[in-house]
């Protein structure tokens, strides 16, 4: 489970860098020319991922939650989904930042796989701790 989510939330953050940055050269070009303001621009970019992330996460909610054999409850099968979502989100978005805040494209890439390192070093397990009878 936890490799599944990871390598989707890294399929997402990588397949998203070039995009962004060919939307880059359009945004300062619009922007220079005063067709609207920068926020605009994150907003819609952030905005317009949405459907695809909600898309993405119910179809590997609908296949993985019965082939794993969890329980069957609505509460349950929601907090899987939005656990995904919200994974795939930060990731997506993670791709999006590193791309407006690097200079180019390969420096993106490069800085990209120190956060991945990151995430899967501090993205660890709860082990429950046994209480003794006393």
């Amino acid at each position: 489970m936890f490799a599944a989510v990871i390598f989707c939330g890294i399929n997402n953050s990588s397949s998203v860098l070039p995009y962004v940055s060919v939307e880059r050269t359009v945004l300062y070009r619009e922007r220079f020319s005063g067709m609207y303001a920068s926020w605009a621009y994150a907003l819609a970019q952030v905005t317009i991922e949405f459907p695809y992330l909600f898309a993405q996460s119910l179809a590997f909610v609908c296949i993985t939650y019965p082939m794993i054999g969890y329980y069957w409850s609505a509460y349950k099968v929601f907090v899987y989904f939005y656990a995904f979502m919200c994974t795939l989100m930060y990731f997506t978005y993670l791709g999006m930042l590193l791309v407006s805040i690097t200079p180019s494209f390969p420096v993106a890439a490069i800085l990209q796989s120190a956060f991945y390192t990151m995430f899967n070093l501090f993205g660890g397990f709860l082990i429950p701790k046994l209480v003794s009878p006393c």
